[in-house]
């Protein structure tokens, strides 16, 4: 009976020390994966950060352009006004012009 029992034991003790290598293979799976999982993650908060910058410079150069397109706006419509002057006056002096020739 006690031969029995030194067995079992011993086939108890060899599947324990085997499990337990398993177990510490799993054990450092997980940490791979852990660590991995958390190395995705900062690359994933470095990918957002860029991403906000080059939206930022993205909206920083529309702006830009936007500015530029309202000043250019308000310089043609200067420039229409003035034109709408030279040609009022143009058409004055053709008058004027007209009225001398005739007068003469």
């Amino acid at each position: 009976m006690a031969d029995k029992i030194d067995k079992v034991y011993d086939l108890i003790e060899k599947m324990y020390i085997e499990f337990s290598g398993k177990f510490e293979k799993i054990d450092g799976r997980f940490d791979k994966l852990e660590g991995g999982q958390e190395q995705l993650s900062n690359q994933m908060i470095k990918f957002e950060n860029e991403m906000k910058e080059d939206t930022k410079a993205l909206y920083d150069g529309y702006k830009l352009t936007y500015e530029k397109l309202q000043e250019h706006d308000k310089r043609f419509d200067n420039i229409e006004s003035e034109l709408g002057v030279l040609n009022v006056k143009t058409n004055k002096q053709e008058s004027e012009i007209k009225v001398l020739k005739g007068g003469c």
